[in-house]
């Protein structure tokens, strides 16, 4: 009996199981692992859009290289799962300046598939000199980023990182992202008028979002009062016996809320800061413990994070490149957990589930210079 060969297994099978090495993204672009096996390869994953299902796109310049590459494809071919764009100032040769940050992330969603897409992260750098805008913030001046408008819906997104910058909905829209469970705000001075009012924007940009990760240095007393509250209320929700009561009680953010972290910056000699925030911490660790006990999780969780630490925010707007690679870290580990979940659903040995550390791909640049020397 001959045995069966490769070409005679179907696309579609070769597909589905190439598409679990697209998504082991510490293993490299696919490009670099599975196409240059063989010419067969090689064309069934551009033609499938394979090469671009999971895209790490760092910088400018190679964010228009992709541009170029999917605006000459059908959009069949333009499908994206997961999508990391690092846009850093004077850093991997990319001295952008934020105005053509925002464009470059608005072309790319405008141009790609956003349909199946579950996971975006967007990295944006701190403005300097006359791009800043600068505002008084408590005692101190910052620079708040305007935020960005999401140019489609995004229904499939699932978790939604964000350093530098906020998006919202564009007004008098329902919300483009209406299926976040996990947000990340990274990386803040503040939030920019008219959006400055926390659960007002959560219900514009993720209405059903389980658990908020907050990273900012300008803690106004009003978003003070927004967390000790939520920690308050969602606590007596847990331990009060009376269900009328508890689901009368309303801390104004999205009731799908779960759990809020707070990394929260500030200078030590901020009077202010220094006596209310480390209250804050106290109040919220009594809270944890206190539900605890009763098998519940944390609805607040503070830290306060040094120089140096991760989440610390420096007091201007200078780009720490720890928290870059950070970001870019986050990015792959989850696309790895969702592999991970997917191969444990379906039984894939452990031992055949690989790991290791990968560097930035740069596919798009050699894809379009083999097409340059093909014309």
């Amino acid at each position: 009996m001959a045995l069966a060969k490769l070409s005679s297994l179907p696309n579609e099978l070769l597909i589905s199981i190439f598409s679990y090495v697209a998504a082991d993204v510490r293993q490299g672009h696919i490009t670099a692992t599975l196409s240059p096996v063989c010419s067969s390869f090689h064309r069934l994953i551009q033609s499938s859009g394979l090469d671009v299902m999971y895209t790490f796109l760092r910088g400018i310049n190679e964010t228009r290289m992709f541009l170029s590459l999917v605006q000459s494809r059908p959009m069949a071919q333009r499908r994206v799962y997961s999508l990391l764009l690092v846009v850093e100032r004077n850093g991997h040769k990319d001295t952008a300046s934020n105005a053509p940050a925002l464009s470059a992330m608005e072309a790319i969603l405008s141009t790609i598939d956003t349909s199946h897409l579950h996971t975006l992260f967007l990295y944006a750098p701190f403005r300097n000199g006359e791009e800043a805008e600068l505002q008084i913030l408590g005692d101190e001046r910052f620079d708040v980023q305007p935020p960005f408008q999401l140019p489609v819906p995004l229904p499939a997104l699932a978790d939604l990182h964000l350093s530098g910058l906020i998006a919202v909905s564009p007004a008098g829209n329902p919300p483009y992202a209406p299926n976040v469970q996990r947000l990340q705000l990274l990386r803040l001075y503040g939030l920019p008028e008219p959006y400055d009012d926390l659960p007002p924007l959560l219900y514009n940009l993720a209405p059903n979002v389980t658990r908020l990760k907050l990273s900012i240095r300008s803690l106004h007393a009003a978003y003070f009062d927004q967390l000790l509250d939520f920690c308050e209320t969602t606590s007596t929700g847990f331990r009060t016996p009376d269900k009328v009561l508890a689901e009368n009680m309303s801390h104004g953010f999205p009731t799908s809320l779960k759990q809020i972290v707070g990394c929260l910056t500030y200078d030590r000699g901020n009077v202010v800061a220094a006596s209310t925030l480390p209250l804050l911490k106290r109040f919220a660790d009594d809270a944890a413990r206190d539900l605890h006990k009763i098998g519940e999780i944390a609805p607040l969780v503070v830290t306060l994070p040094l120089k140096g630490r991760p989440d610390y925010i420096p007091m201007r707007g200078k780009d720490d490149h720890r928290e870059v690679y950070r970001f870019i870290f986050a990015w792959m580990s989850l696309n790895i957990y969702d592999l991970v979940t997917k191969c444990t659903l379906f039984n894939v040995p452990a031992r055949h589930r690989r790991s290791s550390v990968l560097q930035a791909p740069s596919y798009f640049e050699r894809l379009l210079s083999r097409k340059r020397e093909e014309v």
